[in-house]
């Protein structure tokens, strides 16, 4: 009996982790497709309200965009540096692919970076990102994002 009580709650103790973890996912999700609509205030009362439910790793990249939309590119610069330098990009293709959701988060992060050194008046940096973003996303961009960039 007592074992069966152990299992029990070990079961349970895991299903919970398993559904806190669903929900994690679920308020970044909701959290990154209000900035990806731009609705950054309602974005940003979200964020504030989820905020100590979320990992850091989402806290950072739910910042750094935060921080970009609110005009304080150091700050959302100094996020980008701590997420790129856990997910270097190496190789010509990242390995993901339009359909998943990594390749596109990192062309989004990449393109805040470029925006912040714009914001900063570091138009060489600026420069370096864009053809880094150009070099190395190029298959997720559109043709008109392809033209826009290349201008």
């Amino acid at each position: 009996m007592t074992r069966f009580i152990a299992s029990f709650f070990i079961v349970l103790s895991f299903c919970s982790l398993e559904t806190a973890g669903q929900n994690r996912i679920a308020d970044f999700k909701t959290i990154y497709s209000l900035i990806e609509q731009k609705n950054f205030f309602k974005a940003k009362d979200l964020y504030d309200l989820k905020k100590d439910k979320l990992s850091k790793t989402a806290q950072n990249l739910i910042e750094l965009f935060l921080d970009n939309a609110f005009n304080k590119p150091q700050q959302s610069n100094k996020k980008i540096e701590l997420i790129t330098s856990n997910f270097p990009i190496r190789e010509a293709r990242t390995g993901a692919s339009k359909d998943q959701p990594l390749g596109s988060l990192l062309l989004d992060i990449y393109k805040v970076k470029k925006d912040n050194e714009v914001k900063l008046f570091d138009y060489r940096s600026a420069k370096n990102t864009l053809r880094f973003i150009i070099r190395k996303f190029n298959f997720l961009l559109s043709a008109r994002e392809k033209k826009d960039l290349g201008n």
